[in-house]
């Protein structure tokens, strides 16, 4: 088995998400279960010289210099008035909701409202509604994704002017 020199041990240590990136990249093809090893050549072949000496690396390889993946997830909660953008009556994770700061895709998880809208509730474009949602909010690697669950929708108001017939 090779071993890695300290020299080279301390620089790979070094500027640790760049060198992981980088290590990711050149271990890359061991993440193929199909793929038992990677054969690295320390220098490139030339032509009427001995053949470079090579590297073999396994699957142990990859799984000892595998980066950690630093995984970050919280939860909140809050009350928000919105209306509906866009509603997806196939696929009720398909709600578009736009507040006074944003417009998000959300999950409908309300199955009272769900019902409500089965049941021929009807929904203008300024109707505003009372929502209580859910942010998950996902960390990774210092990369962060948030999704938005409607848990329950708390009031619905007809925009001024709107009258039912």
């Amino acid at each position: 088995m090779n071993e890695v020199p300290t020299p080279v041990w301390v620089e790979l240590n070094k500027r640790s998400r760049r060198r992981k990136k980088h290590l990711r990249q050149i271990l890359a093809p061991l993440s193929d279960p199909r793929v038992q090893q990677l054969d690295v050549a320390l220098a490139p072949q030339v032509p009427g010289e001995p053949a470079p000496e090579v590297l073999i690396l396994n699957r142990a390889d990859y799984d000892a210099v595998r980066p950690e993946d630093d995984v970050e997830e919280t939860e909140t909660t809050f009350d928000v008035e919105a209306r509906m953008s866009a509603i997806d009556f196939d696929d009720f994770k398909k709600w578009k909701v736009k507040t006074v700061d944003e417009t998000r895709g959300a999950v409908m998880d309300d199955k009272a409202f769900l019902l409500r809208v089965a049941d021929g509730l009807a929904i203008r474009k300024d109707d505003i509604f009372t929502l209580k949602v859910r942010a998950d909010t996902k960390t990774k690697n210092g990369n962060s994704r948030t999704t938005w669950t409607v848990v329950k929708v708390m009031t619905h108001r007809r925009a001024a002017g709107d009258n039912d017939s």
